[in-house]
């Protein structure tokens, strides 16, 4: 992991490939990312991921796109000194 991590980092590690590690630009950056799978033999969209910072808070939101309708939000306190520290919110 690098020294300067900004609101998120992420490593993908695939076997059979080169490892990614990476991470957005910009200081309030976020990112997105869709994995997809086989299903019967063709190829669907299975999860999405998505991190985004919103008014100080990051939000690291997880939609699993088969078999179930709901999503799942972790929210954390973008700097230290909150006097209520991290908050995980998982619905």
């Amino acid at each position: 992991m690098p020294r300067n991590v900004g609101n998120f980092w992420i490593v993908l590690d695939v076997d059979g490939r080169t490892k990614v590690q990476t991470g957005p630009r910009t200081k309030d950056g976020g990112f997105a990312s869709t994995i997809y799978m086989r299903d019967k033999g063709s190829v669907q969209a299975a999860l999405h991921v998505r991190g985004r910072e919103m008014g100080g808070t990051l939000h690291l939101e997880i939609e699993p796109l088969v078999q179930w309708d709901g999503e799942i939000t972790i929210k954390t306190e973008r700097r230290k000194g909150c006097n209520h520290g991290s908050r995980k919110n998982i619905r």
